[in-house]
């Protein structure tokens, strides 16, 4: 029970959080709206995060207690249970900085992408074909999903890559917990199998007229895997010997590459200390050459930039990118965080970082003047006006 007393003396509420939860994000706002009226906003926030912990906890239980082959539909069930629960605790830490809850097994989702299954013609004999589908990524593997009309079951899941059909699915809430534990185990204990169903693959790809480059460049394009991405840019980073900061034209763009290059080769993140290195040293030619004849934008014209501001910025990136579960927003010459920082925010002050509570974000600028901390546009009207290097959330175990 949620017991609300206003802080304008008009009175109390009481609202049973059993009833109530999960609710929309709609009901849950009115919820929010409620407690920033009370005189005990902080404590009631924390009786809100205590509930939903609790109860996403007990769902979890529960479904270590399901069998994965024999009861789909109730794992299909609970899991959309507890996505309910995190959508209503990411609201709360967005408004709060309360911990994120997390459940890597109910926040899997099917992603839009061509796949490529191997089907048999007239002659019996297998036939690489091009579909639409789905893909989802589950402990280590990615799998691919399409949907059989007029068939039962009506989805089939494929092993990447592979054109093996390893389970099926009666209804779409269904195709991930098909992928059950010994499934996954089963697929741990056959590389050898998975490695020749993969040259196999790519033969019939040929014949069929489809080359790796387009199935690639298809589910690149349609996919929109995050971890995919993030696997491929971190390779070609690496592999990078030249220039680290090639087709850079702004002082916006070079701080998104070394941003980008740092999280890579950052010794913290498992770098090479001479390649750390190689990178700071072209960065910091790059720096002058764009200084000298750089197109400043609005923010810049108003400050002078130096330096000194800009080794600021690049040192509190530094200190910060190691962390877990950070998302690193530039907006002009400021560093915004969110994400998981509840349990890393001792570090974030040490780093000079600071909390803006009508944000709901850490921040931290190298000037003494503050141009837009205490404006009241919203952040993308920030991000138009000052220029922005978004940065997509990363998942925690990538980071570390």
């Amino acid at each position: 029970m949620l017991e609300i007393t206003y802080k304008s003396g008009r009175g109390a509420m009481q609202i049973n959080l059993e009833s109530l939860l999960p609710c929309s994000k709609a009901d849950f706002r009115w919820l929010l709206d409620t407690v920033n009226m009370s005189d005990q906003i902080d404590d009631h926030a924390g009786t809100l995060y205590s509930y939903i912990a609790e109860q996403t906890g007990i769902l979890k239980k529960y479904r270590d207690t399901l069998n994965a082959g024999r009861e789909k539909k109730a794992l299909a069930k609970v899991n959309t249970e507890i996505k309910k629960y995190l959508g209503l605790a990411d609201m709360l830490s967005r408004e709060y900085n309360t911990p994120e809850i997390t459940d890597a097994e109910a926040k899997i989702t099917l992603k839009a992408a061509t796949v490529y299954a191997l089907r048999t013609d007239e002659h019996n004999k297998p036939v690489a074909h091009k579909l639409s589908g789905w893909t989802f990524q589950k402990s280590g593997f990615t799998f691919e999903v399409y949907r059989e009309v007029g068939k039962h079951p009506e989805y089939a899941i494929l092993l990447e890559g592979t054109g093996l059909k390893i389970a099926d699915a009666e209804k779409r809430s269904e195709i991930i917990v098909s992928i059950t534990p010994y499934l996954l185990d089963l697929l741990n204990k056959r590389p050898e199998m998975i490695a020749a169903a993969r040259d196999s693959f790519r033969r019939y790809m040929i014949e069929a007229g489809f080359t790796e480059t387009e199935q690639e460049n298809e589910n690149r394009n349609e996919n929109n895997d995050k971890t995919h991405n993030k696997d491929q840019e971190e390779n070609t980073m690496k592999k990078t010997t030249n220039n680290y900061f090639a087709g850079v034209k702004t002082l916006e763009e070079l701080r998104t590459v070394y941003k980008n290059l740092l999280k890579v080769n950052h010794p913290d993140n498992g770098g090479a200390v001479e390649i750390m290195q190689e990178i700071n040293a072209q960065y910091d030619q790059a720096f002058k050459t764009l200084k000298a004849g750089a197109n400043l934008d609005n923010e810049k014209e108003r400050v002078k930039w130096s330096d000194a501001e800009d080794a600021a910025i690049r040192e509190a990136l530094n200190k910060i990118v190691h962390l877990r579960g950070l998302n690193i927003e530039i907006v002009g010459c400021w560093v915004w965080v969110d994400g998981e920082t509840f349990t890393n925010k001792d570090i974030l002050k040490e780093a000079g970082y600071q909390w803006s509570r009508a944000r709901k974000k850490w921040h931290f600028s190298p000037y003494e003047k503050k141009f837009y901390k205490g404006s009241k546009k919203s952040f993308d009207q920030l991000r138009r006006e000052y220029g922005s290097a978004t940065v997509e959330k990363e998942e925690r175990a990538s980071i570390a």
